[in-house]
């Protein structure tokens, strides 16, 4: 078709010959969309993306796995691990004498990009689970409150304190949220499953020896894990609004070494423990303690048994309003 013919089929649509009773069909495909404003435009790509971004939630393919990590490339990786090596070198030594990271030897571990992304995943979950420093560090604090007699409030203030103050600074922590992205993967969330359960067979003992050392126990229906993911969710929970305003997480008391979390942990741990007494089985209220204590003052007394004498060997304690109506 020439130039000069005004018919002319260049643009934005290829319009096929008209066949007999095609004419009304032809016309309407020569008629151009009213085009779009830059906010349409905008509003259009960001609901693309978001459904993009969403659909990653429900995605159970391979592919979500290394999804979750794309942006960690094994190029990238292997040049960063020869940094290491030279930066390790002792001095007076040279490149030359220690063999770097080659691509053979990388593929020889991890065949595909994807397996090594996969195998990532788990290595940074176990990390963000079982921080060895911060771990010591809590059980520290409960040995030390333990043989100093300190008030479980503070021992458990202190303990929450340093466990807050880890998880905020954690770089491993904020990396793997990234993950729940892509939750709607088996591996994935098996990756996720294998992080709790490192979080909570290395906080167990931590708080049995807190327990154990101020005559605690569980109160029943909750267990030591109950305690731990409780507590560990409010912690992390607290480490994201620590992210965007810092300020909400102080201690509305404005005490030092204390913080809202702080408070919420103490809430927590008095619902879900009890003094482990012999007044009554595991679960049964302060109230219930309370009157089982009474009714063998009023025994005694009408046996006329010194007081000090029959609860000598008890060690009953003064408990606070709030366990009497717990």
């Amino acid at each position: 078709m020439s130039k000069g013919n005004k018919d002319s089929n260049v643009g934005l649509f290829l319009v096929p010959q008209e066949r007999p009773g095609e004419a009304v069909v032809a016309q309407a495909a020569r008629r151009r969309l009213p085009k779009r404003s830059r906010a349409e435009t905008r509003a259009l790509m960001l609901r693309a993306a978001t459904e993009l971004v969403c659909e990653g939630m429900a995605d159970t393919s391979d592919r979500a796995v290394s999804a979750a990590l794309a942006h960690v490339q094994l190029t990238e990786v292997a040049t960063r691990a020869n940094a290491i090596v030279r930066s390790e070198l002792p001095a007076g030594e040279v490149d030359g004498q220690v063999a770097g990271i080659t691509t053979g030897a990388i593929y020889q571990v991890w065949p595909t990009q994807g397996e090594f992304q996969a195998d990532l995943l788990f290595h940074l979950a176990e990390l963000d689970a079982a921080s060895g420093s911060a771990m010591g560090q809590v059980a520290g604090i409960v040995a030390a409150a333990v043989a100093g007699s300190w008030p479980v409030e503070a021992a458990l203030a202190a303990m929450i304190e340093v466990s807050f103050a880890h998880t905020r600074a954690s770089a491993i922590f904020y990396a793997s949220l990234g993950f729940y992205l892509r939750s709607g993967n088996d591996r994935v969330r098996e990756v996720l499953r294998h992080g709790d359960d490192d979080f909570i067979a290395a906080i167990g003992p931590v708080w049995q020896a807190l327990l154990d050392g101020y005559g605690l126990r569980m109160r029943a229906p909750y267990t030591r894990d109950d305690l731990s993911i409780s507590i560990g969710a409010v912690l992390e929970g607290f480490a994201l609004q620590w992210k965007r305003q810092p300020e909400r997480t102080r201690d509305p008391l404005g005490e030092d070494g204390c913080s809202l979390p702080g408070r919420l942990a103490a809430m927590i741990f008095s619902q879900m423990t009890e003094p482990a007494i012999a007044a009554g089985p595991p679960g049964q209220s302060g109230l219930s303690r309370a009157l089982v204590v009474f009714s063998g003052v009023i025994r005694a007394s009408r046996r006329k048994v010194p007081l000090v004498k029959r609860f000598k060997s008890q060690q009953i304690r003064i408990v606070d309003a709030s366990a009497l109506s717990a």
